[in-house]
């Protein structure tokens, strides 16, 4: 996968581009005042190294408001902590909320930085010889997180071709996780929450890209996990 540069027109239009787009961002997509991403995060599970993180990213407001300074320091460090660490749940929730929070930041981060980010998320996005074990770490950063990439930066031919890619990922962890009624699997349990949080997100996000995306099994694997988790 190639990594990309400033465009030919220059940082300076790039920023622009990225300020004056009318997408609508994941809090309006899915009607909340707070992250989406922490939907289904218990305080103390996977989620809560990177809880921060999330709620500063997330936060609304220009970007003089936005945590005063700092956040390049912040992404500096992240990305050279980034290419060590473990592909978990916690990294996953981490490069989403780096990527919903990108076109904002490029009036605060330098292009170079701002691009070394973008290049790190669509890299952490492609398939590796071995997967994370954890489903949960896998819907996140092969599954979810594609799919953001494709619809937050369609702009960008191969990140726009990472729906598909999300849509084969998304549908192998229901059928992994799920009886074929949607019921889920008593392994998997525990990460019911989160996993119901990301599958919604991710049907959200495929809607908005095309009518087709979700198909009618995932559909129906996904209505019957809703049903099945109001009963538990």
């Amino acid at each position: 996968m190639q990594d990309y540069q400033s465009p030919s027109g220059g940082w300076e239009a790039w920023q622009a581009h990225m300020l004056a787009r009318r997408l609508r961002p994941l809090e309006r997509l899915l009607g909340s005042e707070r992250s989406p991403l922490l939907w289904g995060c218990a305080a103390a599970g996977p989620a809560s190294a990177c809880r921060e993180l999330v709620d500063r990213l997330a936060r609304p407001g220009p970007a003089a408001r936005r945590s005063s300074q700092g956040l390049d320091k912040q992404a500096a460090r992240w990305l050279a902590a980034a290419e060590s660490a473990p592909a978990n749940a916690a990294l996953g929730l981490e490069c989403l909320a780096w990527c919903w929070a990108l076109p904002a930041l490029a009036e605060q981060l330098d292009d170079q930085l701002w691009w070394r980010l973008l290049n790190h998320l669509m890299a952490a996005a492609k398939e590796p010889e071995q997967p994370p074990e954890d489903l949960l770490a896998r819907q996140l950063l092969l599954g979810e997180l594609p799919l953001a990439l494709a619809y937050w930066f369609g702009e960008l031919s191969n990140c726009r071709s990472l729906a598909e890619t999300a849509r084969r990922v998304v549908a192998a962890g229901m059928r992994e996780a799920l009886n074929g009624r949607g019921v889920p699997h008593w392994q998997h349990l525990p990460e019911l929450r989160p996993l119901l949080a990301c599958w919604t997100r991710c049907r959200v996000l495929g809607n908005e890209l095309s009518d087709t995306w979700c198909g009618p099994q995932l559909e129906r694997h996904y209505r019957g996990l809703v049903q099945h988790a109001l009963r538990l």
